[in-house]
């Protein structure tokens, strides 16, 4: 049985959520189609790779790479306060 790292809690309605590393509050940044990487990659909804099957593409890494920026600018301009 595996046992929950120590965290603390986030109330969410009644229930309770344990958040291990992240923050109680998030939102979600899919990078959808909005780079010409997103069409060569295939996934709209982020990188993804199959373990095991040997290092990532590099399609798959300018997918990531698109993705960190995307979320980064979003965070960037949810912190100054913009839409």
């Amino acid at each position: 049985m595996r046992s929950w790292p120590r965290s603390r809690g986030c109330s969410i309605g009644r229930g309770r959520v344990r958040a291990a590393s992240w923050s109680c509050v998030g939102i979600i940044v899919p990078p959808g189609y909005t780079d010409p990487v997103q069409f060569r990659s295939g996934n709209p909804y982020g990188a993804s790779r199959v373990a095991g099957d040997g290092p990532p593409a590099e399609v798959t890494l300018q997918a990531a790479g698109h993705q960190a920026r995307r979320v980064a600018e979003t965070a960037a301009a949810l912190k100054a306060g913009r839409r």
